[in-house]
């Protein structure tokens, strides 16, 4: 599967000249409209595909980092449905692996990827060196649930969200980088290294999944198929210098809803697309409504002049 943009088969927007806009896949301006950060306008419809409900079957096991790496596409490609969590201290791997079912009569929703269990485990890895909490006796469990349940488990009150961003922007960041998947092996064996030296600096294990690439101009999966590396880090250094350094060496994009660790012209040349985007961005909204200080920031935009 794709982000979840590649489900889209309509966007309605506003542009900045206050035009009122019908993209479908058929226009040439959809790959721009798919991940525009609120560029192009004001959306005010989208439509995405649908399918009937379905049941989903989730195996949880642990493997070993060896064992996970040598072939990562594979681990992530070998059930419809997949993710995992990496201890780098442990060097183990927990893989939620599932395949389509008919709905069960009695569903059981799975464990949060990031829930209790994998926090006090990886907490004993990191802090004490018990790389025994990160093994099958702890995660090995098979549910069958509806689709909805098993894939997106994360319910939570609006105002506990609020808290959590608050508290975690005291002590930690949050990045998730966008790699070639082609080199997922390579990536995985450099920052398996890098972390390893730099223990005390990983507040979280690492969330690994894979999404297929797209034609999307700003996607982080933009025309390659693309592993997804959810990192949770401590904002010091020199960790942050030595970080940024290996993630242009690895060539990675990142997920533009969290922290971007690149310079801004290190990641504006790993969108191909980049000036594509930037000239419909022009014709859109030709004024600069819709920019702000981060698309100033990082070129998608020229800094408003104040007139009067």
């Amino acid at each position: 599967h794709g982000i979840m943009a590649t489900s889209l088969r309509e966007i309605r927007l506003v542009d900045g000249t206050g035009t009122p806009r019908t993209l479908t896949p058929a226009d040439d301006d959809f790959r721009h409209a798919g991940v525009a950060l609120g560029l192009l306008g004001v959306i005010t419809h989208v439509t995405f595909a649908c399918e009937p409900r379905f049941g989903v079957e989730l195996r949880t096991d642990v493997v070993s980092f060896d064992d996970y790496v040598r072939d990562p596409v594979m681990q992530e490609s070998r059930t419809e449905f997949h993710a995992s969590v990496w201890d780098p201290n442990a060097r183990r791997v927990v893989r939620f692996a599932g395949e389509r079912t008919a709905l069960p009569r009695r569903p059981r929703r799975r464990e949060l990827r990031f829930g209790y269990r994998t926090a006090i485990s990886t907490f004993l890895s990191r802090r004490l060196r018990l790389d025994w909490a990160v093994a099958n006796w702890n995660f090995r469990r098979t549910v069958s649930g509806d689709a909805a349940d098993i894939l997106s488990p994360v319910r939570v009150r609006p105002q506990t969200v609020q808290f959590r961003i608050v508290a975690n922007g005291l002590f930690q960041l949050a990045a998730e980088l966008a790699v070639d998947a082609a080199r997922a092996p390579e990536v995985l064996e450099r920052l398996d290294g890098f972390f390893r030296r730099r223990r005390r600096y990983l507040r979280n294990p690492i969330g690994l999944r894979m999404t297929r690439g797209d034609g999307f101009s700003l996607s982080p999966a933009h025309e390659r198929d693309t592993l997804w590396l959810d990192v949770f880090f401590y904002n010091r250094e020199p960790f942050m210098s030595e970080f940024r350094e290996l993630i242009d060496e690895l060539d990675a994009r990142e997920h533009w809803g969290k922290t971007l660790v690149s310079a801004p012209h290190a990641l504006r040349a790993r969108y191909p697309a980049w000036d594509a985007f930037r000239e419909a961005r022009a014709r859109f909204d030709p004024e600069g409504v819709f920019g702000n200080a981060l698309s100033d920031r990082y070129g998608l935009t020229r800094p408003r002049v104040a007139t009067g």
